[in-house]
Order: structure tokens, then sequence, then C-alpha cells
């Protein structure tokens, strides 16, 4: 039977180790608030529909599939637009505004009326959105569209 040795590290190499183990706890600690809030905002994402609004003036309602630091993405994406019916593709609904005025809403199924047909998918640069909010299942618009969507 052969002996086995067993050496004991030296107190540098107890020093470098607990150096080490400090940091890399120092670093989880660090960043999981950040991945818990990511993974929230995404949860929180996946489920019903959402009004997404852009710097432009621009308005869609969607799905957010995904997003992070650099993008997001919209699926079952609608272009909301507001103002007169000009006759175009999409479904419009006369709303009256808080002011007493009506005005014409149209929605517009992203990639399927314009001439660039596409998945319906949108790929959307974060620093383009100003902010987004979840629908209610209740909203007109929530309604309208999962009333277009039944006439696909």
């Amino acid at each position: 039977m052969k002996a086995v040795t067993i050496r004991m590290p030296t107190m540098s190499q107890l020093r470098s180790m607990f150096l080490i183990g400090a940091a890399v706890l120092g670093a989880i600690f660090f960043l999981l608030p950040a991945a818990q809030r990511f993974v929230s905002v995404r949860a929180e994402t996946l489920r019903g529909w959402q009004a997404v609004y852009l710097v432009n003036g621009d308005l869609y309602i969607g799905r957010i599939r995904s997003l992070d630091d650099r993008s997001l993405e919209l699926k079952d994406a609608y272009y909301v637009s507001l103002g007169s019916n000009d006759g175009g593709p999409g479904q419009a609904a006369s709303v009256k505004l808080q002011s007493g005025e009506f005005r014409t809403v149209s929605l517009v199924r992203w990639g399927f009326s314009q001439p660039l047909v596409s998945f319906g998918v949108l790929q959307i640069e974060r620093s383009s959105v100003l902010f987004w909010e979840s629908l209610s299942g209740d909203a007109e618009v929530v309604k309208q569209v999962e009333e277009a969507r039944k006439k696909q």
C-alpha cells in the first residue's frame, strides 16, 4: 500500500484563495440585483399586450417578447394611427377624446399591409423607446386588436 501525502496550503495561498472567493461573491452580490430586475421586467412583459411609445411620437401595440439594453422585440405589432381615416388598410374606430372631440383611430398590422411584407415582428432600438405600458384585457384597443386577429 502506497502512502498518500497531503500538503497543506501556505498562508499566502490561503490568502489568495480567500481574496478570489471574496471577489467572486462580491461580483455575484453586485450583479444579482441587476439580473433580478431584468428577469422581472422580462417576465412582466411576456404576458398580454403592451403599448410602446416611441420618441418620434409613433405608437405601436404588440407583445414584447424580448428586451435588453440595446433593443426591444415587439411581436404581433400594430401601428396606431390617430387622425382622419384616409381609407388606408387597417381597422378604424372613432373615439371620443377627453377634450370632447372625436378622432379616428386606425390599427394597421405591421408588416402585412406595407409594401415589404414581414412576419409582424419589430426590432426597436431601445434609445427610440420613450416608454411602454402593459394594457388591460378590457382596454378598447386590445379588444380591437383581438377582433382584427380573429378576421385574419
